[in-house]
C-alpha cells in the first residue's frame, strides 16, 4: 500500500471516537512508509489500535506532553493551564481528561483533534476524585458525599447524581464500570448504573476502614485497604478479609491493579502494603532509602514505588523484596508512573526528561522538552482546509437521524442537565435523628426481635414489622444510648458503634412495637496463637526460606488473620495457619518468628518459635595429584601424535521423581457465617520413596498459586487453608531441577461454608428497603436452587420472611 493510498483512506474515515483511533493507526503506518512527522493531532491509548501514545502531565509548565513509549520520544505539548499548576490526567475512549487541582477545573480534550470538547469547575484541592470508566466519567465530591456521572466528551451531567448523605472517604471503579464508594461511617456501597442514575446494589460495614483508606479497582470488584488495618477484597469472586498491623494512613493506591497483586503506600510509616491472593505483606522500605513512598504501580508482575525526595523508584517483588537496584530519577518534582504500550514511563515534572522501562528491565531516557517539540493551544483549532467542491444534492433524502459517533452509537439529546436553585438534583440534606419513637395510645403488638453478632464485628438487630408503626428507635440497654433510628417500614438495623467486648441486649420501640432482644457480646480480640513451628527450607543468594505453621487462635466472634514476622523480613499477614518467610542468612543464622492473631477488635497475644540455619560449608578444592617424574625422551623420534586427553567427567543429571504420584491427602471441616468459623481444607503431605530421595526443589501449589516450598522428603507434613466459600479447591506439588519439572497427582477437596442466602433483590422502596423473596439456607440446594444474595448484603427483610429466618436461626444455635 502506498503512502498516497493510506492518506486517501484516512481522509475517508468518520471522525468519531472510534474513528480517531483508526485514523491514528493509519497515519502511523503512513509515517512509517513515507517519513511523516506525527504529533499534530493523532493519539490513542486503546491497545486495540495497535499504536499506543501516552500523555504525561507537567504542572510546572502547565502543559501535557504526548510521548511514544515504544519509540521512546516526545511528540508534542499542549498548554492546558498556567505554570505552577497541579495536573492529573486520565485517558481512554478517545478522550483525555485533565484535572487542575489548583483551580478545580476539569477539561476534556478530543484525542482525534487535540481540541477542548468541554470543561467544568469543581472544588479545588484534593476533595474531588475523577474516574474515567469507558464512555462515562464519574466525578465524586468527597466532602459533600456525591457522585455524578458525566459525559467525558462534553463534561455535561448524565442522569441524576447519587448522594451518600454523608462525606465519602474514597471511591473506585472496576472493569464492569461498577462504582464502589466508602463513606466516613465505614459503609462500602456498590453502585450500578440503572436507567438514568447510579443505584446501590449492596452495602457492607468494614470495620477498620477509617479516614485515609483507599479503594483499588480490578477487572471484577475492588480491594479496600483500610487506614486502621482492614483489608477487604470484594466482588472479585474470591472475596476475603485480612486485618494487618502497622497500617495507619492516609494511604495512596493506584486506581487499577490485578486483584492478585494490589500495592498501596503508607507514607506515614515508610511502608508499602502488597496484597496477594491469600495474604498481605507490610514492607518497611525506609531501609531501601525510601522514607516517603508514593502511589505504587504494577508493571510486568513487579511493584514500582516512587519515593518522594529521594530521587529514586524502587522495584519490589510480590513479597516486598527489592529486585535489583533502584531506578534513579532526575531532580525536580516527585516521580510519576504511567503504563502504556507495554512499557513503564517514569516522569519527573519540570525535569524535561522521562525514562522508559521495558519488560526485560532495560531502560533509557529521552527528552520531553526540546526545540523540535512544539507547544499547541487546545483551545485554538488549526486553520480550516480549503472547502471541497460542493457535491450535487441527492434526488432522494432520508429524514432519519444521524449518529455522529460521539455518544457511543446511540443518538439522543446531549447537554447540561438543568439545576434548580435549591441545590443539585438528587442530593439530600443531612437528616437529624429523632430523640425517640412516636408515642401512640393504641395497643402495643406482641412481636419478636433478635440480635446476632456478624463476622465483621457489627450486630444485626431484627424485629417484626407492624403496619403504621412509624420510625423505630434501637437502644442498647447496657448504655441506654440510641444506636440506630430506622425509617418507617424498616425491620432491621446494623449496629456498628459498640466497643469490642460489649455485652448488651437491644430495646426496639416505636408506636406499635416495644420489645427487647436476646443478649449478645460483640467481638473481642482473639485468643493467643500457639504451637509455632519454624522449619528452614534452604538458603539461596544469602537468604533463608522458612516454613512457619501454628495452631489457630480462638476467634472470639470475628474472623482472625495472623501477622507473621521475623528479624529482617517483611511482616506477612495471612488468614491461613501457615506461610513462608525469607530472612537474611549469608553465613548461618538463628532467630525468632512471631505470630500475632488479629481481628476487627485488635491484636491478640503473640506466640513465637525459633529457628537455626547452619552455615553452608564451602566446597573444598579437588586434591592435587602427586607429582610425576619427568618423562624420559624416547630413544628415537616418532611421528605418532599423543592421544587427546580423556573428556572431563560430566555429572549425571539428577533423577527426577515419577510424575502423577500421590503426595497429598485432604480432609475438610465445615465453616459457618453464623459462628464466624471459616471452612478449612487440611492437607497431609507424604512423599513416596523416589520423591523423598529427590535433591531438588519441591513447591506446593493451591488453586494454581505458588504457596512456597515444602520438604521433598515430607512425611506427614501438614498445611491448612481457610475458605469462605463452598467450592472445590485443588492442590499439588511440583518437583523441579535445572529447568526440568514434574507434577504430583492433583488432590481436590470440596469445602462447605454455611451462609444464609436470599433468592434475589428485585426493587428498592423509597426508604432503601429491598424487596426480597423468601429466605433459604445456602446449604440446601434442592430447596433453594437459586440462592444468590448473601444474607449480610441484604440488611432489611419483610415481616413475611420472619418464619423462615427463625427456622434457620433455630437450626444453627
Amino acid at each position: 500500500m502506498t503512502v498516497e493510498s493510506l492518506r486517501r483512506r484516512a481522509r475517508g474515515i468518520v471522525r468519531g471516537r472510534r474513528g480517531s483511533a483508526q485514523l491514528g493507526l493509519l497515519l502511523a503506518a503512513a509515517a512509517a512508509a513515507g517519513g511523516m512527522t506525527l504529533g499534530s493531532g493523532v493519539a490513542s491509548h486503546d491497545a486495540k489500535s495497535g499504536y499506543d501514545l501516552a500523555w504525561l502531565p507537567d504542572g510546572t509548565r502547565g502543559q501535557l506532553v504526548q510521548v511514544d513509549p515504544v519509540l521512546g520520544r516526545a511528540n508534542v505539548r499542549l498548554q492546558v493551564a498556567d505554570p505552577g499548576s497541579t495536573l492529573t490526567i486520565q485517558q481512554g475512549n478517545g478522550q483525555l481528561v485533565v484535572v487542575d487541582r489548583k483551580t478545580g477545573k476539569i477539561t476534556s480534550i478530543d484525542l482525534g483533534t487535540l481540541l477542548v470538547g468541554g470543561s467544568r469547575t469543581e472544588r479545588a484541592g484534593g476533595g474531588v476524585k475523577v474516574l474515567l470508566a469507558g464512555t462515562r466519567l464519574y466525578v465524586a465530591d468527597l466532602p459533600r458525599g456525591t457522585v455524578r456521572a458525566v459525559d467525558p466528551a462534553t463534561q455535561a451531567d448524565v442522569g441524576r447524581p447519587w448522594s451518600a448523605g454523608r462525606p465519602l472517604v474514597d471511591i473506585g471503579v472496576d472493569g464492569a464500570h461498577d462504582v464502589w464508594a466508602l463513606d466516613d461511617s465505614q459503609h462500602l456501597v456498590n453502585l450500578h448504573w440503572r436507567g438514568s442514575s447510579l443505584a446501590p446494589v449492596s452495602t457492607r460495614t468494614v470495620q477498620g476502614a477509617g479516614p485515609g483508606s483507599v479503594i483499588v479497582g480490578h477487572d471484577r470488584g475492588v480491594t479496600l485497604v483500610g487506614s486502621r488495618g482492614a483489608i477487604v477484597r470484594v466482588g472479585t469472586g474470591r472475596d476475603a478479609r485480612l486485618d494487618a498491623p502497622n497500617i495507619h494512613g492516609p494511604l495512596h493506591g493506584p486506581q487499577r491493579s490485578p486483584d492478585g497483586l494490589v500495592p498501596v503506600a503508607d507514607p506515614g510509616t515508610s511502608s508499602v502494603v502488597i496484597v496477594g491472593p491469600q495474604d498481605a505483606v507490610v514492607d518497611d522500605v525506609s531501609g531501601y532509602g525510601c522514607t516517603h513512598p508514593l502511589t505504587p504501580t504494577v508493571f510486568d508482575g513487579k511493584v514500582y514505588v516512587p519515593c518522594s525526595g529521594a530521587r529514586r523508584v524502587l522495584v519490589l517483588d510480590a513479597d516486598g523484596r527489592q529486585v535489583g537496584a533502584a531506578i534513579p530519577t532526575p531532580a525536580g518534582g516527585d516521580p510519576q508512573l504511567t503504563v502504556s504500550g507495554g512499557r513503564l514511563l517514569i516522569d519527573v515534572p519540570g525535569a524535561g526528561r522521562a525514562t522508559v522501562v521495558d519488560r526485560s528491565g532495560s531502560r533509557h531516557d529521552f527528552p520531553t522538552v526540546a526545540p523540535g517539540i512544539g507547544v499547541q493551544n487546545p483551545n485554538t483549532p488549526p486553520p480550516a482546509p480549503p472547502a471541497p467542491p460542493k457535491p450535487e444534492p441527492p434526488k432522494h433524502t432520508n429524514s432519519g437521524g444521524h449518529d455522529d459517533g460521539r455518544d457511543g452509537g446511540h443518538d439522543g439529546p446531549r447537554g447540561v442537565s438543568p439545576r434548580g436553585s435549591g441545590g443539585r438534583d438528587g442530593e439530600r440534606p443531612g437528616s437529624g435523628r429523632p430523640s425517640g419513637a412516636p408515642v401512640s395510645d393504641g395497643p402495643v403488638a406482641e412481636v419478636g426481635a433478635t440480635a446476632s453478632v456478624r463476622p465483621d464485628g457489627s450486630v444485626l438487630v431484627r424485629w417484626d414489622a407492624e403496619p403504621g408503626a412509624g420510625a423505630t428507635v434501637v437502644t442498647a440497654t447496657a448504655s441506654g444510648d440510641d444506636v440506630a433510628t430506622v425509617p418507617v417500614g424498616g425491620t432491621s438495623a446494623t449496629v456498628t458503634v459498640l466497643d469490642p467486648g460489649t455485652t448488651t441486649s437491644f430495646h426496639v420501640h416505636n408506636a406499635k412495637v416495644d420489645v427487647t432482644t436476646n443478649v449478645v457480646t460483640t467481638s473481642t480480640t482473639p485468643g493467643a496463637a500457639s504451637g509455632v513451628t519454624v522449619t528452614p527450607q534452604g538458603v539461596s543468594n544469602g537468604a533463608a526460606t522458612l516454613a512457619v505453621t501454628w495452631t489457630a487462635a480462638t476467634a472470639n466472634g470475628a474472623r482472625v488473620s495472623y501477622a507473621v514476622s521475623a528479624g529482617g523480613s517483611a511482616t506477612r499477614t495471612t488468614g491461613n495457619l501457615n506461610t513462608t518467610l525469607t530472612v537474611p542468612c549469608a553465613d548461618g543464622c538463628t532467630g525468632t518468628v512471631t505470630v500475632t492473631p488479629r481481628n476487627v477488635a485488635g491484636g491478640g497475644a503473640a506466640a513465637s518459635g525459633t529457628y537455626t540455619v547452619s552455615a553452608q560449608t564451602p566446597a573444598q578444592p579437588p586434591a592435587q595429584p602427586p607429582a610425576q617424574p619427568p618423562a624420559q625422551p624416547p630413544a628415537q623420534p616418532t611421528t605418532t601424535e599423543a592421544p587427546p586427553p580423556p573428556p572431563p567427567n560430566t555429572p549425571a543429571p539428577v533423577a527426577m521423581p515419577a510424575g502423577g504420584e500421590t503426595l497429598i491427602t485432604t480432609t475438610a471441616t465445615t465453616g459457618s457465617d453464623a459462628s464466624s468459623t471459616p471452612a478449612i481444607a487440611h492437607l497431609t503431605i507424604t512423599a513416596p520413596a523416589d520423591w523423598a530421595a529427590f535433591p531438588g526443589t519441591c513447591t506446593l501449589f493451591a488453586d494454581g498459586t505458588d504457596e512456597g516450598t515444602v520438604p521433598c522428603n515430607a512425611n506427614g507434613e501438614t498445611r491448612d487453608y481457610q475458605y469462605l466459600d463452598s467450592e472445590t479447591h485443588e492442590f499439588w506439588v511440583v518437583a523441579s531441577d535445572s529447568g526440568r519439572s514434574v507434577e504430583s497427582a492433583h488432590a481436590q477437596q470440596k469445602v462447605r461454608y454455611n451462609q444464609i442466602c436470599l433468592n434475589s433483590v428485585h426493587e428498592r422502596s423509597l426508604t432503601g428497603a429491598p424487596m426480597l423473596r423468601p429466605v433459604c439456607d445456602g446449604n440446601e440446594p434442592p430447596r433453594c436452587p437459586n440462592c444468590q444474595i448473601p444474607f449480610k448484603q441484604a440488611p432489611l427483610l419483610p415481616a413475611a420472611d420472619r418464619p423462615a429466618l427463625g427456622a434457620w436461626l433455630r437450626r444453627t444455635r
